[in-house]
């Protein structure tokens, strides 16, 4: 349950451009990148859909101590990597970088999930304890 939210949230959030992490929009393209883009896709967005394969290789796999969204595709986690780290694209994390550290409340500099999927969590919790 809680994992199927996660993924909802991130779909949601990157579709509308914006980090589930950050709460804050992506960057845009750039001119050229969002023309070549528009070219192949029919979308200039920056909402991490260029193949339509990163965000569908998301799974959200139940763990001892909670749920851990893995990115199964090779190929697509070393995208996935550069997307989070900014690397050698922009930045736009949309996966936290936390090495898997539990979802705590939002603190200052905390680099977990926006508060807002966090609450969506602690509702879902609350719902069934």
């Amino acid at each position: 349950m809680i994992g199927n939210y996660l993924l909802d949230a991130i779909f949601n959030d990157t579709e509308n451009q914006k980090s589930p992490v950050t709460g804050k929009k992506f960057k845009a393209l750039s001119k050229d990148y969002k023309k070549t883009k528009k070219h192949l896709v029919g979308s200039g967005k920056a909402d991490l859909r260029l193949t339509e394969s990163m965000l569908p290789s998301l799974f959200a796999k139940n763990t001892s101590s909670g749920v851990r969204i893995e990115v199964t595709n090779k190929t697509e986690k070393k995208k996935a990597y550069n997307h989070i780290t900014g690397d050698t694209v922009p930045s736009r994390p949309f996966l936290p970088n936390d090495n898997g550290e539990k979802v705590t409340p939002k603190l200052k500099g905390a680099n977990q999930f926006r508060t807002t999927i966090v609450r969506g969590i602690d509702d879902i919790l609350e719902d069934y304890l």
